[in-house]
């Protein structure tokens, strides 16, 4: 789920793109991901936010495909950035995903059972 300033243009939804952050030998640069940005209509609008949101109730096999991509780009990037437009004006936050790896493995460490030594 993604919420964003409720004055934003309805008709747009939320885009949703992602970045590394790279080593040019001297300094740290973040490139934006070659893969299209993903975009998401808004659910909902009420005078305090916008909310985009994927899946919920019984999705689909489309929505399953869209949850797997994202996960698996969010755990490859470094960066997420929510995109939105407002006046015209295109509105970019930026996420840090260190946070949701780390959250990730840790659900994945939970999961599975602990390895066997022979």
């Amino acid at each position: 789920m993604f919420e964003v300033d409720p004055n934003a243009d309805k008709s747009v939804g939320v885009l949703l793109l992602f970045a590394r952050t790279v080593s040019d030998g001297k300094n740290w640069k973040i490139v934006m991901d070659e893969e299209n940005p993903v975009h998401i209509q808004f659910a909902r609008c009420d005078q305090t936010e916008c909310t985009a949101s994927i899946g919920g109730g019984n999705p689909d096999e489309a929505t399953m495909t869209l949850c797997s991509d994202l996960v698996s780009r969010m755990r490859s990037d470094d960066h997420l950035f929510v995109g939105y437009r407002r006046d015209g004006h295109l509105y970019r936050t930026a996420v840090s995903l260190k946070l949701f790896k780390e959250a990730y493995q840790e659900l994945l460490t939970n999961l599975l059972p602990p390895a066997v030594n022979p």
